[in-house]
């Protein structure tokens, strides 16, 4: 069963740099914003990894609420993604955060594949 991913409204644990040996940035949301067979939920814990990844923006403060999101792969603007899923080339991802921080992410490459223990919550909200 497929998920679709919305940035808006989803909240994001940390986010951790690449480093020197596997030069891939690493997004953890604590609550991924999903549609769900037409029903609201959010995904909990899903992780998007970025490859070669180029970070712009003030990194330590880019957690919590995702107020707007946007994701370009090749010439296209994505506003959210089907999971699982795997780039099919170069990406360049946009989260501006409710706290005021935005952060810039140009990578290779780029893959959000919900593991074995992320489990879907329904919304209640109304």
């Amino acid at each position: 069963m497929s998920d679709i991913l919305f940035w808006h409204n989803s909240e994001v644990l940390h986010v951790i740099p690449p480093d020197e040996d596997n030069q891939a940035a690493r997004i953890t949301f604590s609550a991924a914003a999903v549609e769900r067979a037409g029903m609201p939920g959010f995904l909990k814990p899903v992780e998007l990894v970025l490859v070669q990844a180029r970070l712009t923006g003030p990194v330590s403060s880019c957690m919590g609420s995702i107020s707007e999101g946007s994701c370009r792969v090749g010439s296209g603007m994505v506003r959210q993604l089907t999971l699982p899923w795997v780039s099919d080339g170069a990406v360049q991802l946009t989260l501006q955060f409710h706290n005021g921080s935005t952060l810039l992410i140009e990578a290779a490459s780029a893959h959000c594949v919900p593991g074995p223990d992320t489990r879907f919550i329904e919304s209640y909200a109304c």
